[in-house]
């Protein structure tokens, strides 16, 4: 019987040993605990609100999210017609509004319809199921909720 020297067993090893780190690789793949970069700092959700009914003396519309949201009245456009800041609301044809909010993504919120002269004409909870637009799952990203409101 030949017994084996050290160096043989040397180039044995190899084989054996790197399946074995083989085998830890791809059973830890997934559980790193590298930090993530998030590249969007912030982002602006929308709420798409469509309109039924009378909708003529629809004007603007307000939107709030969150279970004790207030509705604020819209500024009124200065008379000299100069519009100060960027508007918040997006009006498609009366019908259908896209209201940008905040990045809160809470179920519940409130949509309020404003005629011309920014009176109250209807002030409604509603619940707001939102579906991701961009961004990732784990760093999040812009969202949309749709809501149909009744004039």
């Amino acid at each position: 019987m030949q017994e084996s020297t050290h160096d043989e067993d040397m180039r044995k090893a190899p084989l054996p040993q790197a399946l074995g780190l083989l085998a830890l690789l791809l059973s830890t793949q997934g559980c790193s605990t590298a930090p993530i970069a998030c590249t969007a700092i912030g982002w602006s959700n929308v709420v798409e609100v469509t309109l039924s009914g009378e909708i003529e003396p629809v004007a603007n519309v307000r939107v709030c999210v969150g279970v004790e949201c207030e509705i604020v009245p819209p500024s009124p456009v200065p008379t000299n017609g100069n519009v100060v800041g960027p508007s918040p609301i997006v009006r498609s044809d009366g019908v259908l509004w896209r209201v940008p909010t905040s990045m809160s993504t809470d179920t519940h919120g409130r949509v309020g319809l404003f005629d011309q002269e920014n009176r109250l004409i209807s002030d409604q909870e509603v619940s707001l199921a939102w579906q991701q637009d961009g961004g990732t799952t784990t760093c999040g990203g812009p969202s949309t909720a749709v809501v149909a409101v009744s004039v």
